[in-house]
């Protein structure tokens, strides 16, 4: 998984996802790798578990789905609120680039990605827990008002704490997704 996430994307003539089998005498998994132009982690998980339904059920009839709309100013959801700095932020750069003409292509993408995996080093541990294990963790969440990637992600980084110690020059860069649905 970790050498797929260094494989670029070429936005102009794609493909935009990648499907990767993984099998053996015991198992087998598949890794589903888009680009976040056109999808994020929520479409991504609604498309291997339709997938899975339909590798389980053949025979299942396919609902085809009408092509979604371009977005565009004028469909954008209205009741996304951007905070005040980020808007000044990007207005300002909007109007920095617009004076300049600064105009991002293939070769700026590429050189941004390889600068960005150059510079960044990550770990995947793969952890799967049963069925009462992911049971139990879902209703606590749910007793205590906290996401189940919140609760995962403060575990791993308390289990890292107590055996590694506190992370070098006390900084640390968490990635966690938000889901920014039905707000």
């Amino acid at each position: 998984l970790s050498n797929e996430y260094k494989i670029r994307f070429k936005l102009a003539t794609g493909p935009l996802a990648r499907f990767v089998l993984l099998q053996s005498h015991e198992i087998s998994e598949i890794l589903i790798i888009c680009h976040h132009v056109i999808c994020d982690g929520t479409s991504l998980a609604i498309l291997a578990r339709d997938l899975l339904l339909y590798v389980g059920d053949p025979d299942r009839k396919v609902k085809e789905m009408p092509e979604p709309p371009l977005a565009t100013p004028d469909n954008f959801p209205i009741d996304i609120k951007i905070g005040k700095a980020i808007k000044f932020a990007i207005n300002t750069l909007n109007k920095k680039w617009q004076k300049s003409k600064v105009i991002f292509d293939e070769e700026d993408e590429d050189n941004i990605f390889r600068a960005f995996w150059d510079n960044y080093n990550f770990k995947i541990i793969s952890v799967e827990l049963s069925e009462e294990e992911t049971s139990n963790l879902v209703e606590n969440c749910r007793q205590h008002g906290i996401t189940v990637n919140s609760a995962l992600n403060t575990a791993f980084l308390a289990a890292r704490n107590s055996i590694r110690g506190p992370f070098k020059g006390g900084k640390r860069n968490i990635m966690v997704p938000v889901n920014t649905r039905k707000r």
